[in-house]
C-alpha cells in the first residue's frame, strides 16, 4: 500500500525566496539543499525520508489538472480509493 512507500512531490513557486520564508516561518522547515542562485529549486526533507521540491516557475499552481471526485460522483472511480486516494 501507499503508506509503506516514500512519497516525493514537486511544487511550483513564482517567488522562491518568498516560498522559502513561508516554509521556515509557518512550518519550521529549512531547505535540505539549495543551489546558490536557487535556479534548481529548494529541496526539503520531512519525516520518514519524504522529500519535496519547490521549483521556480513563471506560473502559479492552479490545480486545473485535478478533479473533484466527490462533486463528480466518482468516488472510488478507476480504483483510486483502493489505491489510497479518498
Amino acid at each position: 500500500m501507499q503508506e509503506d512507500r516514500l512519497i516525493h512531490t514537486a511544487l511550483p513557486a513564482i517567488d522562491l525566496e518568498r516560498a522559502k520564508r513561508f516554509y521556515a516561518a509557518k512550518l519550521g522547515l529549512t531547505p535540505e539543499t539549495e543551489s546558490p542562485d536557487m535556479r534548481d529549486g529548494l529541496y526539503y526533507l520531512c519525516g520518514g525520508g519524504t522529500r519535496f521540491l519547490v521549483f521556480p516557475s513563471p506560473n502559479a499552481a492552479c490545480g486545473a489538472h485535478t478533479h473533484d471526485l466527490e462533486k463528480e460522483g466518482q468516488r472510488g472511480h478507476d480504483g483510486a480509493e483502493e489505491g489510497g486516494v479518498v
